[in-house]
């Protein structure tokens, strides 16, 4: 933004400099794809929004009626920021147009200035995100696949934890539940804005896709086993095959999370373990209905989490490779 100030004060480009430095902070975003979804939106609300207030400065002339005019796009704008941002600029050059009208009579080149200041901004914050300040997803995909990961695995400690008898309370459920719901939207998002990026960017896409698939699949199989070790506690029900299978579980999702750690920065992540007291295990090996329908999600579960352990080491695999000839490249 300094640097836009200074060139354009230097050059003479525009009269209104700050709108040109307003549309780059606005625009440019922390990722690629959110820069370039809010540039498209910014440019094209800015150029309907200044055809609708320039006909409106063109047929209305009585200032009462564009005063009220302006209250209106005024209230517009400012309650669906956060609802639809388009719509919102669309209302919001309008407005501004209108309340330059009052203090100014030249209000044509106002609108002809608005729109350019705009498309200007928008090309400088484009490029700031490609050339100066790039940051693609594809450098940060891992540290979002372990988060969701680690969620993943507190929501299954969290049935490990409430067969050995330390049944969570309400609160705590909720929290770590809510955990997941919002990694897994996370990660969903990530895998989006990654496809929103210039080709020759997008890198692991496939591997991303088969991972946000996987941990669908977990997440549901997730909660289902929850409530089924639930409802089991009271029917007894729940077998040392049952708690191995479990365990299992939880060893290959800690063995994923650590192959996604970033080697130079401290480990967050602790694994959990509980003694299983005896009384909570049923002795009774027979399979009744509940206890082999609990067994068969737990190996679906099983499978699932080897299938996720598997994909993360060959992207971890892929990415080893790709660092070690830029080492290489430095070295020499």
């Amino acid at each position: 933004m300094c640097v836009s100030y200074f060139v354009a004060k230097s050059f003479h480009i525009t009269e209104n400099i700050f709108w040109i430095l307003l549309t780059i902070m606005v625009i440019l975003k922390p990722g690629f794809g959110l820069t370039k979804s809010r540039n498209i939106q910014r440019l094209m609300g800015t150029v309907i929004g200044g055809l609708i207030g320039a006909l409106i400065l063109f047929v209305v002339h009585d200032e009462t009626i564009r005063f009220v005019l302006l209250i209106f796009f005024f209230l517009s704008a400012y309650s669906l920021f956060r609802v639809n941002y388009i719509v919102a600029v669309i209302f919001m050059t309008p407005y501004v147009l209108i309340m330059l009208s009052f203090v100014s009579t030249n209000t044509m080149e106002v609108t002809k200035e608005r729109i350019l200041d705009t498309f200007i901004g928008g090309m400088i914050a484009f490029l700031s995100s490609y050339v100066i300040f790039p940051n693609w997803e594809a450098t940060q995909v891992k540290f979002s696949m372990q988060k969701l990961l680690i969620a993943s695995y507190h929501y299954i400690a969290l049935t490990l934890k409430e067969i050995a008898g330390n049944e969570p309370t309400i609160t705590e459920y909720k929290l770590v539940r809510k955990k997941l719901y919002v990694e897994t939207a996370n990660m969903g998002s990530t895998f989006q804005r990654m496809l929103t990026e210039p080709k020759n960017k997008q890198k692991y896409t496939k591997d991303v896709n088969k991972f946000v698939i996987f941990n669908h699949v977990l997440a549901s199989f997730a909660v289902t086993l929850h409530n089924q070790v639930t409802s089991s506690r009271v029917n007894h029900t729940i077998t040392k095959e049952h708690i191995k299978l479990i365990r299992k579980i939880l060893s290959s999702l800690e063995t994923a999370i650590k192959a996604l750690a970033n080697p130079n920065e401290e480990n967050q992540f602790i694994p959990v373990d509980f003694q299983i007291p005896e009384n909570q295990i049923s002795v009774d090996e027979t399979a009744d209905e509940n206890s082999t329908l609990m067994t068969e999600q737990l190996q679906f579960i099983t499978k699932i989490v080897a299938d996720i352990a598997k994909l993360v080491q060959q992207l971890k695999e892929k990415t080893s490779a790709e660092i070690d000839p830029m080492l290489n490249n430095k070295m020499h």
